[in-house]
């Protein structure tokens, strides 16, 4: 547990420098002016914090190949998202994925942050969504840790014994 706890202090602390860096840049050098900033600032800090957990859990469960997967998701997001094109322009496939993907609900709660009322989002409902994907991910690494507790970790560095 103080592992896991570890890394999820970690994690959020990535978040909030992550956050601060981007809404810096989009706010006060590019002149974005978000309708809710607080649900815009909100929102990003719980999709950093997400999308920290799932690579986390992802790279800790299955080392190398849970990395390759993380990769995957990301170019699946990226696709089926609607950040880049609307759904109904999109292949069935990535219509089909859209619901389960945590991208299209941050996506959806930023345009209803930064533009007002978009479609009925709701910027509450979306972040939910989203945080929700992220204690999916580290309840599923914390049983993965603890279906480990014993087996302990193997150390790559040249000073381990």
């Amino acid at each position: 547990l103080e592992w896991l706890l570890s890394k999820l202090t970690t994690a959020s602390i990535m978040s909030v420098g992550q956050v601060a860096v981007l809404a810096g840049v989009m706010c006060g050098i590019l002149g974005l002016h978000p309708v809710h900033i607080f649900g815009f600032l909100a929102l990003l800090l719980v999709t950093s914090w997400t999308f920290m957990s799932i690579t986390n859990f992802l790279a800790i469960a299955l080392n190398n190949p849970g990395r390759f997967i993380a990769m995957l998701l990301l170019v699946l997001q990226l696709g089926g998202s609607e950040g880049v094109f609307p759904l109904q322009t999109l292949p069935k496939f990535f219509q089909v994925i859209n619901p389960w993907l945590p991208m299209t609900y941050a996506i959806r709660g930023l345009r209803q942050a930064i533009s007002g009322d978009v479609g009925g989002q709701s910027i509450l409902g979306n972040t939910l969504v989203v945080l929700a994907f992220g204690i999916v991910a580290n309840v599923l690494l914390y049983t993965v840790l603890s279906l480990r507790h014993n087996r302990g970790f193997a150390h790559t560095s040249p000073t381990a014994a």
